[in-house]
């Protein structure tokens, strides 16, 4: 990916999500196409894991990015919650905070 990034002069930074949060079920199917760009198809990856992400992150940069996923439909806020509190479950592995976690989700929901 790299080298094709390079190629096209694209700035691209690999990010191990992966690393930093439980991802949650079915987001392969929640991946969202972007379009196709000479031969290369461009997916987004799952807006729950990425929501999810940014929620454990809590930036102001980051709640409106996860505002924005939501008016544009891509990611629905009881969901978004549940996905959540069943990371949560995983904290100790993935080195969450919960307290900060559904401090920043209550946060999310205020500015909603």
């Amino acid at each position: 990916m790299e080298e094709i990034a390079h190629e096209m002069n694209l700035d691209v930074e690999a990010v191990p999500i992966e690393r930093f949060i439980p991802i949650p079920a079915g987001e392969h199917k929640r991946s969202l196409h972007l379009g196709k760009f000479g031969k290369i198809e461009v997916y987004i990856f799952d807006p729950y894991s990425i929501a999810l992400s940014k929620i454990d992150r809590g930036f102001d940069t980051d709640f409106d990015d996860i505002v924005f996923l939501i008016e544009k439909g891509h990611v629905d806020i009881e969901e978004l919650e549940s996905i959540t509190r069943e990371a949560l479950s995983h904290a100790r592995k993935f080195d969450l905070n919960p307290v900060e976690i559904l401090d920043h989700l209550q946060e999310l929901k205020d500015r909603l």
